[in-house]
């Protein structure tokens, strides 16, 4: 959710693109629809090993939004792990790194969306949903502390049991598959993410409020998460309005 990967095979089946959705200090990311339907966000090239730090950074909770604080999230993930490589890598790609937690903390211009950030700034589509996933909901009754039991579990879930959820773009009333993946075990950190923006409409004030904030959480869990554009709002054709303006 932090990162979409998009890997060559995939990068060449693009049909149409759209370069610079997001620019930032010299890093951009991309989006092409391929021929076959399938509406795929490009990220800057990044290490599987630093991908896997994101993840596990991601997993763990809040990303503080000052970038000053980065260097010890990479460091404690790489110590965790017990890879140096990992450290490494980073002083290699700080600038990618720094980008993509940018996004996901919401510092700066970010809405804190992570790799949904290019889709939300595409005016094009209409409506961004994370479906049900196809396997059960995983059932959280341990989550382990250290890091590498960590990174077992989220393979076992996503790739044992199939438990992930792959994101739809809609444009118009077409539906994109994407190649943003969620594995099930991070949705809990996705809709954390993702509520504040759906429950400002009022303040949460009361003890009412806060029992109407987990019902949408736990809804948006066990059912989809649907991120509605503003900038979608339907325009009504010139026949239906001519009623309303003729003098």
């Amino acid at each position: 959710m932090i990162y979409a990967h998009a890997d060559a095979a995939l990068r060449a089946r693009c049909w149409l693109k759209k370069e610079g959705v997001v620019v930032d200090r010299g890093v951009r990311t991309d989006v092409c629809i391929t021929d076959d339907l399938m509406y795929v966000v490009i990220d800057p090239e990044l290490p599987d090993d630093l991908q896997t730090a994101l993840m596990l950074i991601m997993f763990r909770g809040a990303v503080p939004p000052d970038e000053r604080e980065y260097p010890k999230l990479i460091k404690s993930v790489a110590e965790g792990l017990r890879d140096r490589t990992i450290w490494t890598l980073y002083k290699d790609h700080r600038d990618v790194v720094h980008y993509l937690l940018d996004r996901w903390s919401g510092a700066r211009e970010y809405m804190g969306y992570g790799a949904l950030e290019a889709l939300m700034r595409d005016p094009m589509l209409t409506e961004i949903v994370v479906p049900q996933p196809v396997a059960p909901a995983a059932k959280y009754t341990h989550i382990p502390k250290n890091l590498k039991e960590q990174l077992d579990y989220i393979k076992f879930q996503m790739v044992e049991l199939g438990r992930y959820r792959r994101v739809i773009a809609v444009r118009n009333e077409l539906r994109l598959p994407t190649n943003i993946v969620i594995p099930e075990p991070l949705m809990y950190i996705v809709v954390k993410q993702l509520l504040p923006s759906l429950t400002m409409d009022r303040p949460m004030l009361t003890r009412e409020d806060q029992i109407y904030k987990a019902r949408i959480a736990a809804d948006l869990l066990e059912y989809n998460v649907n991120v509605r554009k503003v900038s979608a709002y339907p325009k009504p054709s010139k026949s239906l309005l001519r009623p309303y303006v003729a003098k």
